[in-house]
């Protein structure tokens, strides 16, 4: 019996400042939608918008990150094919 063991690859810097920004506007989007749901409407709402903030922060993040490392790597000549 074989047993194949696989690492995961380590995480740069850069990728850990992105989970910690990821992380702290989610925390932010979910604490000022459920504000903002409990004020228009009660508690089911509040619970819906918060989840829905807090994954909207986290995705506006995630594609931020996405569109600055592919800014930088288009001002590093031959990182990108032609």
């Amino acid at each position: 019996m074989t047993i194949t063991t696989t690492q995961a690859t380590q995480r740069s810097t850069w990728e850990w400042l992105v989970v910690a920004a990821q992380l702290c506007v989610a925390a932010l989007g979910a604490f000022y939608s459920y504000g903002f749901g409990m004020r228009i409407s009660g508690l089911p709402l509040a619970v819906l918008l918060a989840a829905n903030g807090a994954f909207f922060g986290a995705i506006m993040v995630g594609y931020l990150a996405d569109v600055l490392a592919l800014a930088r790597r288009r001002r590093v000549p031959g990182s990108l094919p032609d």
